[in-house]
């Protein structure tokens, strides 16, 4: 599930790119989080689980998809128009320092010495692909702000999503997350931005993208991912995301790719394979009561 998401997630950069250029922000991630919420409450259903949401699990969704969706959706769209889609990835994904913080004082999670060395190895990676670019922060401060505002934010809603004790499959705690980001960023989209009556074909299939593999298929992986394993090691072993971002942008955009991605990817490699050899039991996984 790891790989699928860094192939979904990591080539998403160079698409959102194309879509916010075609596209304004707000009314794209409007686009994004309703049609892709709907997209998973449709998919549920469809799959015979039920839809309708208990009030003590409603209260935890609308608490946690201001952090675990919102932040995320709105402050990395703002972001990823303002600088390089290899960038602002690398820069989002500072996440799993932020994740293995709130998660050590929310969840108790302790700060093994393998976490702690995979983590220093991620940050590391992103390190050496920030290395000779320092200059596209300094030209694009708001972008880079906005940018680690999506980490901060992702991070403590990927935390509080751990700690909630859910009773629902995840297709359907995602998919009302998503909706309900979804209505107020829709009323701030038709009443700030025109409406995307100019978007070429490309801008539409990458809106298209992002509401179907990046939304509906990302998110639940990356949800899923994180019932599974510690939030810490969820967020380590997300680190390949930038790296393929990075990648994916300089096939699609043309953006510069040399021996820093190709290091990054051997760090981010060797970080998530320390953390997930240190997690008790490797080779076993649980099914959480969860279910899919």
């Amino acid at each position: 599930m790891l790989v699928a998401l860094a192939l979904v997630w990591g080539a998403n950069w160079p698409i959102m790119k194309i879509a916010v250029l075609g596209v304004e922000p707000w009314m794209f991630r409007a686009m994004c989080t309703l049609g892709g919420g709907i997209g998973m409450l449709a998919l549920s259903r469809a799959g015979g689980h039920a839809i309708l949401v208990p009030r003590d699990q409603f209260l935890w969704l609308a608490a946690i998809a201001p952090f675990s969706i919102g932040g995320w959706m709105v402050f990395s769209a703002l972001g990823v128009g303002l600088m390089g889609s290899g960038r602002a990835a690398i820069l989002a994904y500072t996440m799993p320092l932020w994740a293995v913080l709130f998660a050590r004082f929310v969840l108790k999670e302790p700060l093994t010495p393998g976490r702690l060395l995979g983590l220093a190895l991620g940050m590391a990676a992103i390190a050496v692909l920030l290395s000779h670019d320092f200059s596209m922060i300094e030209d694009s401060p708001l972008g880079a702000f906005f940018m680690l505002c999506a980490a901060v934010t992702w991070a403590l809603g990927a935390v509080l999503f751990k700690r909630a004790p859910w009773r629902l499959p995840v297709m359907v705690i995602v998919g009302w997350q998503l909706v309900l980001v979804g209505i107020p960023v829709t009323v701030v989209a038709l009443l700030t931005e025109p409406l995307p009556t100019q978007a070429d074909l490309w801008a539409w299939l990458a809106v298209a993208y992002n509401i179907g593999p990046s939304g509906i298929l990302g998110f639940y992986l990356w949800n899923r991912v994180l019932i599974l394993l510690p939030a810490g090691a969820a967020a380590v072993g997300s680190l390949a995301v930038p790296v393929i971002g990075v990648m994916a942008g300089a096939l699609v955009l043309g953006e510069v790719i040399g021996w820093r991605e190709w290091t990054a990817l051997l760090l981010v490699s060797t970080a998530i394979a320390t953390v997930m050899g240190a997690l008790p039991g490797a080779n076993r996984v649980a099914r959480p009561s969860g279910g899919a």
